[in-house]
């Protein structure tokens, strides 16, 4: 919905083609996936991750202002993989994958302009102060939007974070 001066051109996401088929979505292996890798087995867990993704689809313009992280002490077990589901979910041009905190916590930040998800990996080597500044950047509405050479100037936020770790 928008205000009735603004004119909505937003053609909604390229995986809605394949909504309301007479699949069974639990036997299907991203629902396998969802469910062994990323809850863990546990009903409760994925539950909590299909509301959260139901939710960003459903309501593009609502911030669940919450901060996922995953986490395995092992490196190469693909948590870095998931921004491949949340591109195919929302589309690629909604979600952004940092290398490290660097990458989202820079000056330049007109990419993050109109995106759904940003996926950071390695988060367990940010510092004190990167975290802090993570902090409002979860619960925040807007954010100061900054291109090169141009003035900052405050934009609605809709972004949120999604971080691998593979430390606690």
């Amino acid at each position: 919905p928008c205000p009735p001066d603004c004119l909505n051109i937003f053609p909604g996401f390229s995986m809605q083609r394949f909504r309301n088929t007479d699949i069974d979505v639990r036997q299907t292996t991203i629902w396998q996936w969802l469910f062994a890798v990323w809850s863990n087995r546990d009903k409760k867990k994925l539950n909590w991750l299909l509301n959260y993704f139901a939710t960003k689809i459903q309501q593009p313009s609502r911030k669940v202002m919450k901060y996922l992280v995953a986490y395995c002490r092992q490196t190469g077990t693909g948590k870095s993989t998931f921004s491949k589901f949340c591109k195919a979910l929302v589309d690629e041009d909604k979600v952004l994958f940092c290398k490290n905190l660097d990458d989202f916590l820079g000056e330049q930040n007109s990419e993050h302009l109109n995106k759904l998800f940003v996926l950071i990996d390695e988060i367990e080597r940010a510092t004190k102060s990167q975290s802090d500044k993570l902090k409002s950047t979860i619960t925040s509405d807007s954010f100061r939007f900054k291109r090169l050479y141009e003035n900052p100037q405050q934009m609605p936020c809709y972004l949120d974070l999604i971080a691998t770790s593979n430390c606690r």
